[in-house]
């Protein structure tokens, strides 16, 4: 009976990683998949998703490169959060906007 909720759940997961979120996301979270269930997976998308938004609203425009260098600062802060148990979307999106920010800073980019 186990098996029989645990493949639909794994089915689940693997069209999560395949057809939703930004690409970067889903290859970090292919890297954890074990990490998380399914509804947990739509919730780090929808975080990542509303963060990138949030980028783009602000009308920053990154190079490809460097798009891709934050979204992966916004993935990996995603996905370290929620294996510290962080589940709310927002406060996700919010930590992941503050760890890019932050590491701006650090980068000096916040000078120019």
């Amino acid at each position: 009976m186990e098996h029989a909720n645990t493949v639909p759940a794994r089915e689940t997961l693997r069209y999560l990683l395949t057809v939703t979120g930004g690409q970067r996301m889903r290859t970090f979270l292919a890297e954890h998949s074990e990490a998380f269930d399914p509804d947990e997976v739509h919730t780090l998308i929808v975080a990542f998703d509303r963060a990138w938004e949030t980028i783009q609203a602000s009308g920053v425009v990154y190079p490809e490169a460097k798009a891709a260098i934050v979204r992966a600062i916004l993935a990996k802060h995603i996905i370290a959060a929620a294996k510290n148990g962080e589940r709310d979307h927002g406060r996700l999106r919010d930590g992941a906007l503050l760890a890019l920010a932050q590491s701006n800073l650090r980068s000096g980019r916040a000078s120019l």
